[in-house]
Formats: structure tokens, sequence, C-alpha cells
């Protein structure tokens, strides 16, 4: 297991079996929470709302895309890409 940066290991949750899966799904748990909350930070630096982040990190990682396939994916609206919308 890898532990980061001096945080300690989280400790499993009461009444769950202590085994490899879930301990392992345990650190998994708090590594997604800490990536959040990293993102979220970023999000609020570049001031954009949910749906305007969620469609330029599409654009980002899967590159250019027909605006409807492009809403579709970051689960928005089309008109919130467009000036004066959403």
């Amino acid at each position: 297991m890898v532990k980061q940066r001096g945080q300690p290991l989280p400790g499993l949750p009461a009444g769950l079996p202590d085994n490899e899966q879930t301990r392992t799904a345990n650190l998994l748990h708090s590594a997604a929470l800490r990536l959040l909350r990293r993102a979220r930070t970023a999000d609020t630096g570049m001031d954009l709302d949910g749906p305007r982040a969620a469609a330029l990190s599409v654009l980002v990682f899967g590159g250019p895309l027909p605006l409807s396939r492009l809403a579709a994916i970051a689960r928005c609206s089309s008109a919130a890409g467009r000036p004066g919308y959403g």
C-alpha cells in the first residue's frame, strides 16, 4: 500500500470486514475524495461553472467534438456553451 506525504492510512468504517478487498476499496475512496477536493479548488480558480468546466475537460482530453456530442458527454445542454445562455 502507498502512503502519501505523511498522511495516515484511513481506517475502515465500523461494521466492514477487515480484508484486502475492503481495505483497497477504502483507500481508493479516500484517494478519490482527495482528488475531488483538488479538482474543486482548480475549478474555482478557472471561474467556470460546473457544466462549462465539464465541457472544457471533455475537449481537453477528447479533442474536438460537435457541440451536440460534447453536450451529451458533459451531461449539459448545448445552450450552456453559447454566450448569453446557461
